[in-house]
């Protein structure tokens, strides 16, 4: 985990500052997809020679956004199927009176 400390302080710093010209976390609205598409161009951005902003560590960050919201669809996935499943075990819910 060492080695990565100061690589996550990094995208940290990249999020930090995408908070602060995007208040309303609008990253959380877009698909990992979109972001991964983001992560591509500051790659090839980086490839071509561009300097003018710090591609890798926006690729980095772009890369954990994916994640982070493909892992959020996962978790959310597996509660609804867990829920489907204790229903389907106990059978159908008594409904309140």
């Amino acid at each position: 985990m060492e080695p990565f400390t100061k690589a996550l302080a990094v995208v940290a710093g990249v999020m930090r500052e995408g908070a602060a010209t995007h208040p309303d976390n609008d990253w959380v609205g877009r698909s990992p997809e979109y972001h991964l598409g983001r992560a591509e161009e500051h790659l090839r951005l980086w490839h071509d020679g561009d300097q003018l902003e710090d591609h890798v560590s926006h690729a980095a960050t772009r890369l954990l956004m994916a994640l982070t919201l493909r892992e959020v669809d996962v978790i959310r996935e597996y509660r609804r199927n867990r829920l489907r499943r204790l229903i389907k075990q106990r059978g159908v819910m008594h409904r309140c009176r």
